[in-house]
């Protein structure tokens, strides 16, 4: 396979108007066999927040030495190999997060780029806390090969940010291979 030289990781965070603005707590993506943490600096995140955190190369992450696909060096094999998954850590028993929708893009020199998505979950955003499960897991990659000439057609689709509301269905997960450069 190829190593893994950047990650880019998209979250939304649904608008609950029941809840408070701001939500404290540790994010971490799991990828590849590890955890990477989801800090860009910001204390929380906020009722529809829209980020991306990139993780590797142009990092945009607190940490980027420890928080490096490069170190040590992780390979897109591992991709497939291992589920890819957000956990949210909450400092106290109140504490809730309303995931709308995660994205997660791998970028290789040396091949297609990885796309694996979640959301909605389910019929709609999924909360993630201490009393209500911290981790949700996004559907495993398939291999699209560097070489495959004909991509499947859920690899021509375009990701749910780029799609009309209207477009996207009520349950989407998916992963897309499309060349890098």
């Amino acid at each position: 396979m190829a190593n893994i030289t950047q990650i880019q990781l998209r979250l939304l965070t649904a608008s609950a108007l029941e809840r408070p603005p701001r939500t404290e707590g540790n994010i971490f993506l799991g990828l590849a066999g590890r955890e990477f943490r989801v800090n860009d600096g910001r204390s929380a995140v906020e009722r529809g927040d829209d980020h991306t955190y990139v993780y590797g190369d142009g990092a945009s992450v607190l940490d980027p030495e420890f928080n490096d696909p490069r170190n040590p060096q992780l390979d897109t094999l591992n991709v497939y190999k291992f589920p890819t998954y957000i956990r949210f850590e909450p400092p106290s028993e109140n504490s809730k997060w309303l995931l709308s929708v995660v994205e997660v893009t791998v970028r290789s020199p040396d091949a297609d780029e990885i796309y694996i998505e979640i959301g909605p979950v389910g019929s709609g955003p999924i909360w993630l806390g201490q009393g209500c499960g911290k981790t949700v897991y996004l559907w495993p990659p398939e291999h699209l090969s560097k070489t495959t000439t004909s991509l499947p057609e859920s690899a021509q689709r375009e990701p749910l940010s780029r799609r009309p509301a209207a477009d996207r269905p009520a349950t989407s997960a998916s992963v897309t291979g499309r060349k890098s450069g």
